[in-house]
């Protein structure tokens, strides 16, 4: 048997094996190229580049190919001395400047003398990236501790970033154009966007952040599931030398202006009165009163060697303490007159630790854990007083519906191993594992059935449905007093509650990075991923929820529903001599109006697999010109959260989502100041869970609309919702605090 001939076979074995036994790769670090020549500008073989920063343990060296060229790869972000040498020449030093995803380019001359003799590049303008093209924007730790932040996690910096801002209406970060739900966040390297709506769902406060890369626009192939930006926040790591600082932070309301005012419809004249429809319920500007809050953050940060050299630590924590106090002048009605101060407190345990491992001088490895667990209590808030002393809606409900036992626990955890391994001096091969896990549990809600006096129609407004002093039932009969509340108002407090709705994601990555020349200069990049999620959910209204609408009448959307309300018309008109309608059925009522039965919940205990293959290439076709090409195929499933009805989810093949990645970037002057660039680009987004909870796919869901009068009179209810009829047993004929 011929070894020779089976070692080229082995080694791409040894390739395809660790691309297909691993899974999305995601940058946390910085690379470095460039080409070496002597004064007549002819390329140097041979000649040795060695690399050396306070971020990197140990040193990186790599020799210059037959055309003068060298590159490193994942080197973490830093300050960094180069230093090349070569026989027969002088010894070249230069610092650089290296951010993560920055990938700049040293055209080196060295002078002809001896290597004691050292030539120092001391100072140079600043270097683009003239070799990509991608739009990127990097805030470092030294920013990130002077700029202005609107909260101390990483979140309130994404907009930054050149077409990037707050979205004032879905919450979150709108990036070039695209939605919150539409980004990607990663730390470390790993996904933390919410597996249900695609939010950010990890915070990490400013402290323990090295870097913060917001990628807008022109992406590698390896990236997936982002159709706005990707987000990507890098950790601090210890170094050589011991170094650490303490903290503590204060904000409060002395610090704030009073909240902004807001238009609300009058909660105390109805929009509909005795059946027939207002079209001019009066709107009013209501200005609450400032609360009482505070936040205090102590903490602290430590790094340092374990081992100089080999091993390195990092350590921080930052627990951040709210509380807040807010005082509301209670009516008679409420039961409990007079004023009541409510207390609310929110502790958040952020912390974070890493180790950096050099086990060789080509194996350097990584792990870290971040945490934050959240914990709330008295968070069932009622509204505050308005400043001019306008009614509040809150006030007449029961000051014990706002007791401080209310609240909530949320853990939340990032666990990130990785591994760097130069297989050949252009052969890079990075291993990425993450586990993110969150959860969400509720403490303290009141158990049974809550009445709210709210439209019954969607989407089931506070602001139009009062019961008022002198409301009349379609057979003439007054409301008695103790119905007589405003709109909003509750027997008890809110009572859908959620057990648990617990998120996992599994994140494995395996790059791999081949330098090469011929034809110009080829950094091929190559790489397999998945990202597995799973939800464990139990959440429903314990026990249910009535909305109540005096005189507030039903809108069908179907025919069989205006059938139904027709129904509801004539039988109205014998018992009571009114229609309580429309002659056409689009509209109708019971005795007093009508109310909402809701029932509903999420069970499920589901997971979903996302695939992903990916090749590129940053092909220098000439010394100006560079060519980044690419693709990524995608193969995708959703879960159904019940699968008793047959459907099984949603899934996408191999071949049904090709997503090419075309960019290019010419250094127009050749001195690497200025640069032309372009992208194209095919993006696909990852479904998100919200479309399963809630579309199809829930077990636990019920929901009646029923027209008061006929269920009391009749004993038999008409289901709006549906072609079934259900008695009235579960609508007790004078249910607390209502009329119906």
């Amino acid at each position: 048997m011929n070894i020779r001939s089976l070692a080229p076979k082995l080694v791409w074995l040894l390739v395809a094996a660790c691309i297909l036994s691993c899974a999305v790769a995601q940058e946390t670090t910085a690379g470095l190229q460039g080409t070496v020549k002597d004064p007549t500008g002819a390329i140097i073989t041979g000649a040795t580049v060695e690399v050396a920063s306070p971020a990197l343990i140990g040193t990186k060296k790599a020799q210059t190919d037959s055309s003068g060229y060298f590159r490193f790869a994942n080197l973490p972000p830093g300050a960094y001395i180069v230093n090349v040498t070569a026989p027969g020449f002088r010894t070249y030093k230069q610092n650089v400047a290296l951010e993560v995803g920055h990938l700049p380019s040293l055209e080196i001359s060295m002078a002809v003398g001896q290597l004691t003799e050292t030539v120092e590049v001391s100072e140079r303008a600043a270097m683009i990236d003239s070799t990509q093209s991608k739009v990127q924007t990097n805030i470092e730790a030294s920013e990130l501790a002077s700029l202005p932040k609107q909260t101390r996690s990483f979140q309130s910096i994404i907009q930054f970033a050149p077409g990037a801002r707050t979205e004032p209406l879905q919450g979150g970060y709108q990036i070039d154009g695209a939605s919150n739900s539409e980004n990607s966040y990663l730390v470390e390297g790993m996904e933390t966007a919410s597996v249900f709506d695609g939010h950010s769902a990890a915070n990490v406060p400013m402290d323990f952040i090295q870097e913060v890369q917001v990628k807008s626009s022109g992406f590698e192939a390896e990236y997936g599931g982002a159709l706005g930006g990707v987000v990507n926040v890098v950790q601090k790591r210890g170094s050589n030398e011991w170094h650490g600082s303490g903290f503590v932070y204060y904000g409060g309301d002395r610090f704030n202006a009073a909240p902004n005012p807001s238009l609300t419809k009058n909660p105390q004249i109805a929009a509909n009165a005795n059946g027939t429809k207002r079209n001019d319920q009066p709107a009013e500007n209501y200005q609450p009163l400032k609360d009482h809050y505070r936040t205090v953050t102590p903490g602290f940060t430590i790094g340092g060697p374990i081992a100089k050299d080999r091993l390195w630590f990092f350590a921080s924590a930052a627990p951040e303490y709210f509380t807040l106090a807010r005082t509301v002048n209670f009516a008679a009605s409420s039961g409990a007159p007079g004023p009541r101060t409510f207390h609310e407190n929110i502790d958040t345990y952020y912390s974070l630790a890493r180790l950096d491992y050099l086990a060789t001088q080509k194996i350097r490895l990584n792990a870290s854990w971040s945490y934050g667990y959240a914990r709330g209590t008295g968070t069932s808030l009622p509204g505050a007083d308005d400043a001019f002393h306008q009614f509040n809606p809150s006030s007449t409900n029961s000051p014990d519906l706002y007791n401080g036992g209310i609240g909530y626990t949320a853990p939340n955890v990032v666990y990130n191993v990785g591994a760097d391994i130069t297989l050949t001096p252009h052969m890079v091969a990075t291993t990425r594992y993450g586990y993110f896990f969150y959860d969400s549990q509720d403490r303290g809600l009141p158990v049974g059935l809550r009445y709210v006096y709210r439209d019954t129609n969607y989407p089931y407004s506070t602001g139009n449905a009062p019961a008022l002093a002198g409301t009349k039932a379609l057979d003439g009969t007054v409301l008695p007093s103790q119905f007589v509340q405003s709109t909003g108002y509750s027997n008890i407090g809110n009572n859908s509650t959620t057990l648990f709705d617990q998120w996992k994601t599994y994140n494995f990555s395996q790059d791999l990075a081949w330098f090469k020349s011929g034809f110009g200069t080829h950094n091929f990049k190559f790489g397999y991923s998945f990202r597995h999620g799973t939800n464990d959910v139990n959440n429903a209204y314990n026990t249910a929820d009535v909305y109540v609408g005096y005189n507030v009448q039903y809108g069908p959307q179907t025919s069989n529903g205006i059938g139904r309300c027709q129904a509801i018309i004539a039988q109205n008109k014998v018992l009571y001599g009114q229609s309580g309608g429309a002659p056409d059925g689009s509209a109708c009522q019971g005795l007093w109006g009508t109310v909402n039965l809701r029932d509903l919940g999420t069970t499920g205990k589901v997971g979903g697999w996302n695939h992903a293959f990916y090749v590129q290439d940053a092909w220098t076709v000439a010394r100006r010109l560079t060519l980044n090409l690419g693709v990524r195929l995608d193969k995708e499933s959703l879960p159904s959260y019940d699968k008793t009805t047959g459907f099984q989810g949603i899934s996408f093949g191999w071949g049904q989502k090709v997503a090419p990645r075309l960019g290019a970037a010419y250094d127009l002057l050749g001195n690497g100041k200025l640069k032309l660039y372009g992208s194209f680009g095919y993006l696909f987004d990852i479904m998100k869970y919200q479309l399963p909870r809630g579309s199809f796919g829930m077990p636990r869901a019920t929901t009646a609309h029923r027209a008061a009068a006929p269920c009391l009179q009749s004993g038999a209810c008409p289901d709006f919702a549906s072609s079934r009829t259900s008695t009235s047993a579960s609508l007790p004929t004078t249910p607390p605090r209502s009329a119906l």
